[in-house]
């Protein structure tokens, strides 16, 4: 059993090894893919590197509302000031991402069982969403790597500590990690038993004399009287949330774009409404994300899940290797009644 199980490991190392070769491959055939976030990433990372000072510097705290993702823009920053360039982070991005790839199937392997952890390890590599994230300067990367070694430490080795070590530093890097930790909780109970508009609400009257401290408590303090007085409402804006958030998913193929220079246009659209009068024009970027749309479509079939976040498609990137996961009990359900 032991020998067995140590053969799935080496295949599993091996498959994401292979998966690793193929991230670096497109990121140098296809190139950098730069985003609105990824641009901003970088010039705060040059405003502070300028400065001599880690993100976020002084002035930072004085000129901009809030603080972003701490841990990319710092990571972006620690790149330039050691080789004046971004590649290292997107190697890094590579690397990350093959490693989010094996962490999922180890998940997998933990929870379910082995032909899963294969099933799910083959969806992950052969989605061609996945292809492409990883040319770009992304914090979810990073979040989602260390959200999982620290579902993996809890699960498999009981490393509770560490695990929220490691939860917290994913939490630096995108804010969104704190999520996981009921999640690991449930887990144990289950297995173990143990910019601002004036007249919105963001608005801030004489918001130049403040800092982003202030402006976390002001809008802190209103959301949660809003939240009071609004409970129906809030709840109501939920189904739209997660129609955003799971309505399409391809947006990491602008990787393929023959020109990428102007990240404001690195968008892809596909003519859904008026796909029979205009599926004749369709480009070959906008037939692979029709086709990466379908598998997606696929995938969410066969994974029943059910989630509240903020909707954009690419906030849900922690929350996929999961879908990928129950994708791949389902098909082996599948298989196995055949």
């Amino acid at each position: 059993m032991q020998n067995s199980s140590n053969q799935l490991n080496n295949t599993l190392f091996l498959l994401s090894a292979i998966y690793f070769l193929w991230l670096i491959a497109v990121l140098i055939i296809f190139g950098y893919t730069p985003t609105n976030d990824g641009v901003g990433y970088i010039e705060y990372a040059v405003f502070c590197l300028n400065q001599g000072q880690p993100y976020p510097s002084d002035t930072i705290f004085k000129v901009i509302p809030f603080i972003w993702n701490v841990g990319i823009i710092n990571l972006v920053e620690l790149s330039l000031w050691l080789t004046k360039s971004i590649w290292p982070v997107l190697l890094l991005m590579c690397l990350m991402k093959s490693l989010i790839c094996l962490m999922t199937a180890l998940i997998t392997k933990k929870i379910f069982c082995e032909h899963i952890s294969i099933i799910t390890i083959i969806l992950f590599i052969c989605y061609p969403n996945n292809w492409g994230q990883s040319t770009m300067i992304s914090s979810e990367i990073p979040s989602t790597l260390l959200i999982l070694i620290s579902i993996w430490l809890a699960i498999n080795h009981r490393q509770l500590f560490v695990s929220g070590l490691i939860l917290g530093l994913a939490n630096w890097f995108r804010p969104t990690a704190a999520i996981f930790l009921f999640s690991i909780f449930i887990y144990f109970i289950l297995f173990n038993k143990q910019i601002w508009p004036e007249g919105t609400p963001r608005y801030i009257e004489n918001h130049e004399q403040m800092d982003c401290f202030d402006f976390e408590r002001i809008w802190r303090q209103r959301s949660i009287d809003w939240l009071k007085k609004n409970p129906i409402k809030y709840l109501s804006k939920i189904p739209g949330k997660l129609y955003y958030m799971y309505k399409s998913d391809y947006d990491n193929l602008t990787v393929f774009l023959k020109d990428k220079s102007l990240h404001k246009n690195n968008y892809i659209t596909i003519p859904i409404k008026n796909f029979y009068t205009k599926f004749s024009s369709m480009n070959n970027i906008q037939w692979m994300a029709l086709a990466s749309l379908l598998i997606y479509f696929i995938i969410i079939l066969m994974a029943t899940l059910v989630l509240v976040m903020h909707g954009e498609p690419r906030f849900k990137d922690p929350f996929m290797p999961f879908i990928f996961i129950l994708s791949a009990v389902g098909i082996y359900h599948i298989i196995k009644s055949k």
